[in-house]
């Protein structure tokens, strides 16, 4: 006699409570795809044991003697950061709809090209990390992902450049324009002279991140030559740029410093005429290496952590000043 076995209909497990309430959390692949990864809607969130928030490892430098008590301290290195991501991804309409989201969600994982981890605090603001795939944690799966539609993931990746990074500060200046007080009329005595609330006389920029920044420069012309730098400590290149061109200065060890000449692309909707990316600068388009143009005593300086610093500006003509720092942080907040 035959029999029947009724078997229950498989039940998704419930939804966890958000350990990230309060904070946004995205994953920009490679690819440019937008991941939110704490709203559940998404079909993908991070859950509970979330490794990279905090400070990064480093290697302490020094050095001993002997019948010297200790060790004399000579700084320190910030090693890779290590990122740690346990996620569930699901859908729960087909088990066609699983396997392309999974498969798209995959695709962002490149050992050779990163993405961006963003991380929105209230307090604090967004702070970036540029991780790269790593490895996918050995796990085992106790059902079929692509029937039940939903798979927990534990993925590792590494943040070459450890430290979070934050939204570019830039601040533009330009020779002051001297204008007379009184509108040009006489019998007042003397003329009062005003110049520009933001010329290169005045100019001063803050770092409040948590290292060192180092300023980019771009310099539009026209004019024969400048000089930027923080402080004392300056940089001066000898050039003869007209209107519609400009230099850009990259001083930061890891990428200069640098000297690139170029035409700015022309915008008529911005005030100045010049088109910018998304980030605020300049574009510029057939750049020319003129690092060779620097002059040999120049001196590149960052501007300290959490603090602000007068700027030393000086254009020869008409042309104006951006400086931008990007400041970097050991914490996600």
């Amino acid at each position: 006699m035959a029999s029947i076995v009724y078997a229950a209909p498989y039940i998704p497990p419930a939804p966890e409570p958000s350990p990230w309430a309060g904070i946004g959390m995205t994953w920009t692949g490679w690819d440019g795809s937008i991941w939110d990864l704490t709203t559940r809607a998404s079909g993908l969130y991070l859950r509970r044991g979330v490794r990279g928030l905090g400070a990064p490892e480093h290697e302490r430098r020094f050095s001993v003697s002997p019948g010297i008590p200790g060790s004399r301290h000579k700084g320190h290195r910030i090693v890779d950061r290590e990122v740690f991501w346990p996620v569930r991804l699901w859908h729960d309409k087909s088990s066609v709809g699983f396997v392309q989201r999974d498969g798209a969600f995959w695709r962002t994982m490149d050992p050779d090209q990163p993405g961006v981890w963003t991380v929105d605090v209230p307090a604090t603001g967004r702070r970036y990390l540029d991780c790269r795939f790593d490895a996918e944690e050995a796990g085992s799966f106790d059902l079929n992902p692509v029937r039940q539609g939903w798979a927990d993931y534990g993925i590792r990746m590494l943040a070459d450049r450890p430290l979070f990074y934050g939204d570019v500060r830039r601040r533009t200046w330009a020779e002051p324009e001297e204008q007379n007080f009184f509108g040009g009329s006489v019998g007042f005595g003397p003329p009062f002279i005003i110049g520009s609330g933001s010329n290169t006389g005045t100019a001063s920029i803050d770092n409040p991140g948590d290292v060192p920044a180092y300023p980019a420069w771009t310099v539009t012309g026209p004019f024969t030559g400048f000089t930027v730098g923080v402080g004392s400590d300056t940089a001066t290149l000898v050039m003869t740029v007209p209107g519609g061109e400009a230099v850009r200065l990259l001083t930061d060890p890891s990428v200069g410093p640098r000297a690139f000449r170029g035409t700015l692309v022309a915008d008529e909707t911005q005030p100045d005429g010049w088109a910018k990316d998304d980030q605020g600068s300049y574009l510029i388009t057939g750049e020319t290496d003129v690092t060779h143009e620097i002059e040999a005593d120049s001196v590149f300086a960052p501007i300290p952590a959490g603090q602000a610093r007068p700027l030393n500006l000086a254009v020869a003509g008409m042309g104006t000043v951006t400086a931008e720092i990007v400041p970097k942080y050991r914490r996600a907040w």
